[in-house]
Order: C-alpha cells, then sequence, then structure tokens
C-alpha cells in the first residue's frame, strides 16, 4: 500500500513540521505529493529542516519521485537532473 502525504502552499509551519514527522516514520513506499501551488522541489524544501543524512536526504529524493504519477512536464530525463542537482548540492552543506 502507498501512503500519500499532500504538502500544500498554505500548508502552516507547524503543519510542515507535523507532515514531514508523520512522512519520516510511516513504513515505505510513502510519497509527498506537491499540492495545489507547489513543485515537488517546493514540497521537498518544506520537508528538509527535518534532520537529515546525505544518505537518508538522497533517499529522500527518490521517494519523492512517483514513475506512475509524474506530471507530464516532470519527465525521466527532467527528474534525472533534478535528483542529481539536489543531491550534489546537498552534499556539499553541512547536516543541521
Amino acid at each position: 500500500m502507498t501512503t500519500w502525504i499532500t504538502l500544500d502552499a498554505d500548508d502552516s509551519w507547524a503543519s510542515r513540521q507535523d507532515k514531514a514527522q508523520r512522512w519520516n516514520t510511516l513504513p515505505q513506499p510513502c510519497y509527498v505529493l506537491a499540492g495545489p501551488g507547489l513543485y515537488a522541489e517546493e514540497a521537498f524544501l518544506l520537508i528538509s529542516d527535518t534532520p537529515w543524512t546525505l544518505p537518508l536526504l538522497q533517499d529522500t529524493l527518490k521517494r519523492l519521485y512517483d514513475p506512475a504519477d509524474v506530471a507530464e512536464d516532470f519527465d525521466e530525463p527532467r527528474y534525472t537532473q533534478w535528483l542529481a542537482h539536489w543531491t550534489d548540492t546537498l552534499s556539499c552543506a553541512t547536516p543541521r
């Protein structure tokens, strides 16, 4: 069974933190769905304030993408570039 958590642009900070906490404790597979007003990149940024390590972060990025429900303009090559960009960017960052 696949679990979805939807992040919306109008979610309060507390709501985002609650969803991030639930997302990190739910059994897999679990995907974050960017709701109205958000793209997947923004949805990831909203949950990325939780403590992380690079392997967890890479897993997080991979789980944001569900091939069965991908937007037409977010195809495999674009996803691959996006994943590489965030993995590279965040591997240079200092974990909080």
